[in-house]
């Protein structure tokens, strides 16, 4: 089967160099029409959110392509990040990377104020907590650089129908058709 977005190459032919292996994280990444489940390396000291929204312009293809690693065959796949509509995890300290293990603070830490949001996708609605600075509003957390919006607690809806609850979703800000700011909780 071919998937919009997708080259899957032998585990001997990298794009790029990953830099330290890190950890990997075992995430579900949501195309138009597929479902992708892979682990994903995060190198140490950066949280997965940080990894999807990595500019490195020294190394061609880095800012262009996700580098997965199917859970049960090892194969390398190489998806286009602006292809994924967008990525969950099912374990909340994931979304975190390193920065979720117990007794590690990434510093400096900033306080941010968690804004409840409706998001309208393409082919998925997500409903869940978007987080804010203080002093921003969530106009300008959208005009932001980063591509990928981290949410927690979130509720996926696709064609009426709930298809489940994840505690971390990264969401392609490229794939967003509307996002309100949610009056009422649904919680």
């Amino acid at each position: 089967m071919e998937i919009s977005g997708v080259e899957t190459v032998g585990s001997k032919a990298p794009l790029f160099e990953i830099e330290d292996s890190g950890q990997s994280f075992v995430l579900n990444f949501f195309g138009e029409l597929d479902i992708i489940q892979a682990s994903l390396n995060c190198p140490s000291g950066i949280r997965i959110s940080d990894l999807l929204n990595r500019t490195d312009d020294t190394r061609p293809g880095r800012n262009l392509f996700l580098e997965l690693i199917d859970i049960t065959t090892g194969e390398v796949t190489y998806l286009r990040k602006e292809t994924v509509q967008f990525v969950t995890a099912d374990d909340p300290r994931t979304g975190r990377g390193f920065g979720g293990a117990s007794g590690y603070t990434q510093y400096p830490v900033v306080e941010k104020l968690p804004v409840r949001v409706n998001i309208e996708l393409k082919s998925y609605r997500l409903i869940g907590q978007a987080y804010q600075m203080k002093n921003r509003t969530l106009k300008a957390v959208l005009a932001e650089n980063a591509v990928f919006l981290p949410l927690t607690d979130v509720i996926i809806i696709r064609e009426s129908k709930l298809i489940g609850e994840k505690p971390f979703v990264a969401v392609n800000k490229r794939q967003i058709i509307s996002l309100k700011k949610e009056l009422i909780s649904s919680r």
